[in-house]
């Protein structure tokens, strides 16, 4: 297994939003979300390492420091801080010529091509899901054979593999909390409307809906909501409260949790047992019996999309 560092790089001053983001941009206020995209892929790589560069305040030179123990590099990216991650790849690539470095993320899913032409330091990108995608290039496997990414071969020529198979059993995946608890700090995650510290997480990917300003769906996440089930939701929750006892609320950040009521109401009543309190992004449709059962089990806050309330010109 090669020995393998997961980069949120560090960006320009006053960046906000982290890999998990679906608006980095610089404003007046500072968030934060968890960078669990990356925190995926890394629980699948044993001895690997997460680094997430801004909320850490974390700077190039320490990186580079870093990086002369590591052979391959993940690194997150988007289209606002592309441009800046391609020089913090140069730098990384200088102090440590042999390192291979792989970008994730919206931006190289849907642009593999001028990507890679853009960022001539870049050795691959990971298109749609890469969890499994990255597993295996860690593995030493022969890039040809890996489903789901785009490189560059021996001649210089640009690649594309066939796409990866979409991962159906979501209980497969190992727990994102693991890694936050091993490489990050919960203190340094801040969002303005859930309470401090706060852990999110997803329970599922993918959503029905095609809302044409909502970004992952479109990119990375597709549009079946693939779920885990109740029982390991439940179990990772409990695990997390036995770590952080200072944590004040749970956020599942699946694009619409509530798109399966049934399982919804599951979890609910799984998380009411252990007495914590937690919120999640909704629509606007949620009966009210659903409600009321979410309510009596936790539920703080529904994050609600109210960007028009006509159908078309969403």
């Amino acid at each position: 297994m090669m020995k393998t560092l997961f980069l949120q790089p560090p960006s320009f001053d006053g960046f906000d939003g982290g890999a998990g983001s679906r608006y980095q941009a610089k404003r007046e206020i500072k968030s934060f979300w968890f960078p669990t995209w990356l925190a995926q892929p890394a629980a699948l790589v044993p001895n690997s390492k997460l680094i997430d560069a801004p909320p850490a305040r974390i700077e190039l030179d320490e990186v580079v420091r870093q990086i002369g123990d590591y052979e391959l590099c993940i690194m997150h990216t988007s289209t606002p801080s592309f441009a800046s991650d391609v020089k913090v790849a140069e730098a990384l690539k200088a102090a440590n010529p042999s390192l291979k470095i792989g970008m994730v993320g919206a931006k190289v899913a849907v642009q593999p091509t001028e990507s890679l032409a853009q960022g001539a330091v870049i050795d691959f990108v990971a298109r749609n899901e890469f969890d499994f995608t990255i597993k295996e290039i860690a593995e030493g496997r022969d890039w040809a054979t890996v489903d789901g990414i785009s490189y560059r071969n021996n001649a210089g020529a640009i690649v594309h593999n066939k796409d990866r198979e979409t991962l159906e059993d979501m209980d497969t995946l190992p727990f994102v909390t693991d890694v936050y608890k091993r490489d990050l700090r919960i203190e340094d995650y801040f969002i303005g409307y859930l309470m401090h510290p706060y852990i999110s997480l997803y329970t599922g990917r993918g959503c029905k809906s095609h809302c044409t300003f909502c970004l992952w769906p479109q990119t990375v996440g597709g549009h079946r909501y693939r779920v885990r089930s109740p029982e390991h939701v439940a179990e990772e929750i409990r695990r997390a409260k036995a770590m952080w006892p200072n944590v004040k609320e749970f956020f599942f950040d699946d694009d619409t949790f509530t798109d399966n009521l049934p399982r919804a109401e599951a979890i609910a009543k799984e998380l009411g047992k252990m007495g914590v309190t937690w919120s999640c992004n909704a629509k606007a449709n949620v009966p009210r019996k659903t409600l009321e059962v979410l309510k009596a089990n936790g539920l703080r806050l529904l994050l609600v999309g109210y960007e028009s309330g006509n159908q078309q010109i969403l």
